[in-house]
């Protein structure tokens, strides 16, 4: 529901930068709870490369993903890149 200029094309996304509020080796994160993120990179063709951006402090043991939540691909921190098994 968010507005666009009539007439203007939609953009093709390559990579998108997803925040984390916690997130675990397998690239499943916990956002803010809404899921918007999850629902946003489903509607996308072709997928973007999704790039997770957090702490490491915000490392979990499991994240504990619902049925609809994806993995993000990588997940970048200040100790270094997570690359998700999935990628």
């Amino acid at each position: 529901g968010i507005p666009a200029p009539q007439g203007t094309p939609g953009a093709v996304l390559q990579a998108v930068l997803v925040p984390v509020n916690g997130f675990d080796a397998r690239g499943y994160r916990i956002g803010y709870g809404a899921g918007f993120f999850d629902r946003t990179l489903a509607s996308l063709t072709p997928a973007p490369i999704s790039i997770g951006v957090g702490f490491e402090l915000a490392r979990l043991d499991d994240a504990q993903p619902q049925p609809h939540d994806l993995p993000l691909d990588w997940i970048v921190t200040e100790a270094g890149i997570v690359v998700s098994p999935q990628r």
